[in-house]
């Protein structure tokens, strides 16, 4: 009896804990959709991941991280004109992901 009293609450966090990473791993899928519809590029579920974490405001949903993300990735012209490219950035998370046709 005291195993499964100790073993329920246990079971539950898991259960909870499971809710929250398909709702994440969504989240991600979502992202990763709209930045490649909208700009042919994919980013990693680890950059998102790391961006959601920064807790930024502006980039409460699923769009404004992929609008952010296609805005940091687009090319620049001052990076075509000095030869070296810079590493793109949202929320202080380096972008990392491919270019897709």
């Amino acid at each position: 009896m005291t195993r499964l009293i100790l073993a329920l609450p246990l079971a539950v966090a898991f259960a909870a804990s499971g809710c929250t990473t398909t709702s994440s791993n969504s989240t991600i899928a979502q992202i990763q959709a709209l930045t490649q519809a909208a700009c042919l590029f994919v980013p990693t579920a680890v950059t998102i991941s790391n961006i959601l974490s920064t807790g930024n405001p502006a980039l409460a949903t699923a769009a404004e991280v992929a609008t952010a993300i296609c805005a940091a990735v687009a090319p620049k012209a001052a990076a075509r004109r000095f030869g070296a490219p810079l590493a793109p950035e949202v929320a202080g998370v380096i972008i990392d992901g491919h270019f897709v046709r």
